[in-house]
């Protein structure tokens, strides 16, 4: 366990209280961009921490990210699931609106950080951590993605790829370097999620609307918004003829998990597919690079 883990084990429980507070209080003063930048990570992070906390998991940095990430949105499409079904016998017409989904996530995230925490003893020492000392390479590193999100907002204003085709080409040359300088293994993790940000970010960023690229992008945004509108998900499609619809009527992630991230952060369901989504999607390079990395070694998992 790294010093920044270490620090999170033994003050979680106010850090949590603390983004709880700030939830409330951006939700109901309406502070949006405190709510939507607070809520993402609250929501994306914390709960599947909380949940490593009562597994008293031992991880390295990368891998911390992962499974918290991971058990975070698994906990936000359940938790989503269960407060729709069993909603209205409490009384909540509209199980999936802001107030009920605010009061019970959050209530289940405070339970489970106050038993955590209670069980914590001693933090158990790794006998082989994973520190992750800090480099000007990191800090470079994060200018690619920056780059990224200048570069799809001056296309979006004046048309100008100019600085889009410069990420794209730091890109390739950070790959080149990288790759080729024995020294640098370390950052490998750290550079694939930035490349992995950066490029999809690219990509979803683009205009103010959901751009398919051949994907099922629109048809996903149209069963969340049906969901959404009527802040409950009905698993039984209203058309029970077109099965391309009931397919994704029945996936959570489709219906639940988007309108949970819209309503408890205030953010309309195609800023949640163009931005949380790529967020999330972009931890997929980096936890197939940590699969492959004992099998290939780090530098042919960074190839791949």
């Amino acid at each position: 366990m790294d010093l920044n883990q270490k620090y999170l084990s033994q003050h979680f429980l106010g850090i949590v209280v603390f983004l709880q507070v700030t939830m409330y209080i951006s939700l109901f003063l309406n502070f949006p961009f405190v709510r939507e930048v607070v809520g993402i990570f609250y929501l994306t992070f914390v709960p599947g921490f909380i949940f490593i906390k009562l597994l008293k998991l031992e991880l390295g940095t990368f891998e911390f990210i992962l499974y918290s990430v991971g058990f975070s949105v698994a906990f936000l499409m359940l938790s989503g699931l269960i407060i729709n079904e069993f909603g209205s016998l409490v009384g909540f017409s509209f199980p999936l609106s802001t107030l009920p989904l605010s009061l019970f996530i959050n209530t289940l995230i405070l339970v489970g950080a106050a038993v955590a925490y209670l069980r914590q003893g001693k933090e158990k020492q790794n006998s082989n951590p994973q520190n992750q000392s800090f480099s000007p390479s990191f800090l470079l590193l994060t200018l690619i993605p920056l780059l990224s999100i200048m570069g799809t907002y001056f296309v979006n204003t004046t048309g100008d790829s100019f600085f889009l085709l410069i990420m794209i080409v730091s890109v390739a040359l950070l790959f080149t370097v990288v790759a080729f300088y024995e020294k640098s293994t370390s950052i490998y993790p750290f550079a694939i999620l930035m490349i992995a940000i950066a490029l999809l970010l690219q990509t979803s960023l683009i205009s103010n609307y959901i751009m398919p690229y051949g994907s099922d992008s629109p048809n996903e945004l149209y069963i969340a918004s049906a969901t959404q509108l009527l802040s409950h998900w009905n698993p039984i499609f209203s058309v029970p003829s077109d099965l391309v619809f009931g397919r994704y009527n029945a996936m959570l992630s489709i219906t639940v998990l988007p309108t949970v991230y819209s309503n408890m952060l205030g953010m309309s369901l195609t800023w949640v597919y163009k931005i949380i989504y790529p967020l999330i999607f972009a931890l997929v390079p980096l936890g197939l690079y940590l699969l492959w990395k004992p099998y290939i070694g780090k530098k042919f998992a960074f190839f791949a």
